[in-house]
């Protein structure tokens, strides 16, 4: 990526944060002074030195002002420290809070994406790229701004100092070499993204690879799979550690050479402070300010060459996550394109055809969905049952032909506005971590049912006997992404989120296929009863059987 899309993801990220972080900038601005201050106290530490040293191997009437020049010495340096340990604090509450911008803005762009994008995501791989690009901002701003232009500051100051003590031999000998070692560090850090961009990718596929073994651990132990996952989780990390082991050594050993090339110019510098000037007309105060700012300014090119490599890194890790930011939320603000009445029937499906991988599914298919009645959707497994609901609902676009619901064309851009009207219980239910309540009232838009109704939902989806005995009451907590729940309660509570929702459409995907009979057959004949318009996917003779309209797929 060029320098240029680098700054230009900075600068998208700093709006971002800008527009929802409001103390962002007069935070930025109050630490920003803080740092340019401490770079100003401490540059000038070196000067207040070597009055002190003349004052101080003068004559004796010299004496006030040796006192005064180290008074004033000693109080710059504290100073100094004071503020350097008071800048930690206020600058982490400022990056704390960018980091909290960047990764609600990535959250809430990676909710809005189509579906049939999210569906592709690598939960592991997102929250390692959602990870860096947070840190990555905070790290890029301190850099730039609290790292390189305070060494910029003290760069300024020295110089200006150096030109009032040394000839001019010396100190444009000293700019020369200056310019020298920021060109190295420059090239340094350019050819360092490279192996930046190889090392996070490397990281990224890790932790993908680990978020897939952890969803994966229920089917490792019924398949006794240990030995095999073992083989080939060493094998995965081994390649990750000498991934990152070749990219640290080549890193380290171009920052080694630029420490050597920094340490010579920091002898001869120091030498040459002796030998290009009379030793009648420098002082000893003149050679410790001197040294000192040479001291100084070589460790600041050292830190300097650290910093453009560390930048390097950050806009590979930035730009990775402001590709999700960059792209249109194609879903946001498709409530608007909804204003609907209630027409005889809810879907129109005209002549279309939806495709799975490359492979057309359904193909011509010509059905309507009569509203007020209960329709079932049947057919084989592969049929395409489920990824007929996502286009109806808009979370998948179809290959061919048309969906209308209530005379409105389906597409993803109302998908959301489609789901106003519409409360749906997937068969691959989810459940949060929370009370029962949250999970309940989980997608309810306005005010939320009270308890009583909430009970009763927990009563007819059979919450309440022998068979869940820990789910008694709405308060009961749930473990995280519910944890310990059975594929039936789990099912049973998406259906009852389903009801909370008390939307006058309800669609259901195989809600029999974690459930027994009994439980099935009670919950269709409450919700055939209240639900005025109900579709269920389910391939359960009997749930079929009591349905007013069937479409089969075959």
């Amino acid at each position: 990526m060029k320098r240029s899309s680098s700054f230009s993801d900075y600068v998208y990220a700093f709006r971002v944060i800008k527009s929802s972080y409001k103390s962002f900038i007069p935070g930025f601005i109050f630490v920003s002074l803080i740092f340019c201050l401490v770079s100003v106290l401490g540059a000038i530490v070196p000067w207040f030195l070597k009055q002190a040293t003349n004052a101080f191997t003068m004559a004796h009437e010299q004496a006030n002002s040796f006192y005064l020049f180290v008074a004033a010495y000693a109080l710059c340096w504290t100073l100094a420290e004071v503020l350097s340990n008071i800048k930690g604090v206020f600058s982490a509450w400022v990056l704390a809070g960018c980091d909290a911008a960047i990764s609600k803005a990535l959250l809430v762009c990676i909710m809005n994406t189509p579906y049939s994008e999210q569906a592709r995501f690598n939960a592991g791989k997102l929250a390692s790229i959602i990870t860096r690009a947070s840190g990555a901002f905070t790290a890029i701003t301190v850099y730039v701004f609290w790292t390189l232009l305070p060494i910029l500051i003290e760069f300024i100051v020295a110089l200006t100092a150096l030109g009032q003590s040394t000839n001019p031999v010396f100190l444009i000998s000293f700019l020369i070499s200056i310019v020298i070692l920021s060109v190295i560090s420059i090239v340094i850090a350019m050819q360092s993204r490279s192996l930046h961009s190889s090392l996070y990718k490397v990281m990224t596929d890790r932790d993908g690879y680990i978020v897939e073994r952890l969803h994966l651990l229920y089917d490792i132990r019924l398949n006794n799979a240990y030995k095999k996952e073992s083989s080939a989780t060493e094998h995965h990390l081994d390649q990750v550690v000498q991934a990152i082991r070749k990219s640290n050594v080549q890193i380290g050993a171009r920052l080694g050479l630029m420490a050597l090339a920094i340490g010579v110019a920091l002898g001869v510098f120091t030498a040459l402070s002796v030998f290009t000037h009379d030793h009648q007309t420098i002082t000893a105060g003149d050679f410790v300010m001197i040294a000192g700012y040479v001291g100084m300014l070589t460790l600041q090119l050292r830190l300097l060459a650290g910093v453009l490599i560390e930048l390097e890194k950050q806009q590979i890790a930035l730009a990775d996550g402001m590709a999700y930011l960059k792209k249109p939320m194609q879903e946001a603000g498709s409530k608007r394109l909804l204003n609907i009445e209630s027409t005889d029937y809810v879907f129109e499906l005209k002549n279309i055809c939806v495709e799975k991988g490359g492979n057309k599914i359904i193909q011509d298919l010509n059905y309507r969905f009569p509203s007020k009645k209960f329709t079932v959707i049947k057919g084989a497994s592969g049929r395409g049952k489920t990824s007929l609901m996502n286009a109806m609902l808009g979370l998948e676009p179809v290959a061919a032909g048309q969906i209308l619901f209530n005379g409105v064309p389906v597409s993803t851009r109302i998908s959301a506005g489609i789901l106003d009207h519409v409360a749906v219980a997937p068969q691959a239910a989810q459940v949060m971590s929370g009370t029962v309540r949250d999970n309940l009232c989980y997608g309810v838009e306005h005010e939320p049912p009270g308890d009583t109704v909430l009970t009763n939902i927990l009563r007819l989806l059979n919450f309440t006997g022998s068979a869940s005995e820990r789910l008694v009451n709405l308060d009961t907590r749930l473990d995280p992404q519910g944890e310990g729940l059975s594929g039936g309660e789990r099912q049973r509570i998406a259906i009852g989120r389903a009801i909370a929702r008390r939307k006058k459409i309800m669609i259901l995907d195989e809600p029999t296929a974690s459930l027994d009979l009994d439980n099935a057959k009670g919950i269709i004949t409450y919700l055939r009863s209240s639900v005025p318009t109900l579709i269920v996917i389910s391939h359960d003779a009997e749930i079929q059987a009591m349905a007013d309209e069937t479409l089969v797929l075959d």
